[in-house]
């Protein structure tokens, strides 16, 4: 990370930090900071160790995970015998949790919703958000469906920036399904509700659940240039992520360590239903003949992967555009931090340039990311490329690899 840019993510997590409610004075801000940086330091110690440590012979039992049938009986839901407890059996937290009233306001208002639940509901939890200036009140609720992939719906309250949501209001903010085995689950909203009040720098907020019992879990983005996002937690595996501007589903992950495990597993967080349609998709054949393949496939489609833009589908039947320079044709390319803008042109190496529209040397370093916001939804962002060389001879290498296999979103912004 360069200076310039650390600065400015350090300014920004200490005016997020001033923003949290965590009842505390002001002058604590820079104690807490130091001690963050001190924990992150222990952790990474402590990663280490247990690094040094696995260098066992893991023996795996035939039948550990095995699959048998509910005892329910339930025709074609199957259960892991040994593994990580179903969504739909996690149990219900947050400091509202013994709110039957909220709850039951929050099932109806999923019920009476264009996508209602296809299942028995259950509570997983109910709080209210720890951030002051983007507050919410919030209730994650899942549905055991029979014969498909158990659902996720977040009801909250719209957002209000003096701290005091409204809990008689409420609102469905995101849905998603998980699949069998998944430790963790959330949503990133970039868009607001037309009764929101209005987020700072127009800034996208969420919830995020780890898994009870897993050992640690953050909310990540490529789009901020530090170790860990922002995730303020008030409660352990509860997550109330908040981002800057073009940060959402589509270039975020909720990352969970679960208990025993050496390295975390990475999920993807729901959009927001007023955010522009986000799907899961599996990149397949080599890079110059690469497909996008996945239900709601439509020409025009953004590909990403968590480290950036893929491509852009360009044929009916999935085939991706990967080439950077087909990049302007989504939107504006230019520096992450400093926002100069730009153009990516062929180099006669049979690499890629990029041209700054704007003369200021200067201000761009060998590291700095390129990035490009949609231009029908400029919330949506997502990183090029990294830039390497010297003023005057900037070369642009990929941010996102493609490879056969990966999966991926595609993002509709037309």
């Amino acid at each position: 990370m360069m200076a310039d840019e650390r600065d400015d993510a350090v300014y920004r997590m200490r005016g997020q930090l001033t923003s949290l409610d965590v009842r505390t004075a002001p002058e604590h801000v820079e104690r807490v900071l130091r001690e963050l940086h001190g924990r992150r330091r222990d952790q990474r110690q402590q990663r280490m160790q247990m690094l040094a440590a696995v260098a066992v012979v893991v023996v795996a039992v035939a039948g550990a995970f095995a699959v048998a049938a509910r005892t329910e009986g339930v025709p074609g839901k199957m259960d892991t015998a040994v593994g990580p407890t179903p969504v739909t059996e996690w149990p219900v937290r947050g400091e509202l949790a013994g709110d039957k009233t909220l709850l039951r306001h929050a099932e109806d208002i999923w019920q009476a919703s264009a996508t209602p639940p296809e299942g028995p509901v259950h509570a997983l939890f109910a709080g209210m958000s720890p951030n002051h200036t983007s507050s919410v009140i919030a209730v994650a609720l899942a549905a055991d469906v029979p014969d498909g992939p158990d659902q996720v719906a977040f009801v909250t309250t719209p957002v209000d920036t003096d701290g005091k949501p409204d809990k008689d209001k409420l609102l469905l903010r995101a849905l998603t399904t998980v699949a069998p085995g998944q430790q963790g689950v959330g949503f990133l909203a970039a868009h607001p509700a037309g009764v929101d009040d209005p987020i700072p720098d127009n800034g996208s907020f969420g919830l995020a659940l780890a898994a009870p019992r897993t050992a640690d879990a953050a909310v990540r983005t490529s789009m901020v240039d530090r170790e860990d996002a922002m995730s303020p937690s008030i409660e352990p595996g509860v997550l109330w992520p908040v981002f800057e501007y073009g940060v959402g589903a589509w270039n975020a992950t909720l990352d969970v360590l679960a208990a025993a495990e050496v390295r975390p597993k990475s999920y993807p967080l729901a959009a927001g239903v007023d955010d522009p349609d986000v799907g899961p998709v599996e990149l397949r054949g080599p890079e110059n003949a690469l497909r996008a393949v996945g239900p709601g496939i439509r020409v025009g489609d953004l590909i990403a992967i968590p480290d950036g833009l893929v491509g852009v589908v360009r044929d009916a039947d999935g085939t991706v555009d990967t080439r950077l320079t087909s990049v302007g044709g989504v939107g504006e390319v230019q520096v992450a931090i400093t926002r100069i803008p730009g153009s990516l042109v062929d180099d006669e190496s049979g690499g890629t340039r990029f041209v700054p529209s704007a003369l200021a040397p200067a201000e761009i370093n060998p590291g700095n990311r390129l990035v490009v916001s949609a231009a029908e939804h400029p919330e949506v962002s997502l990183n090029v490329a990294v830039l390497d060389g010297t003023a005057g001879n900037w070369l642009a290498r990929r941010a996102a690899d493609p490879g056969s296999g990966q999966a991926a979103l595609r993002i509709r912004v037309r």
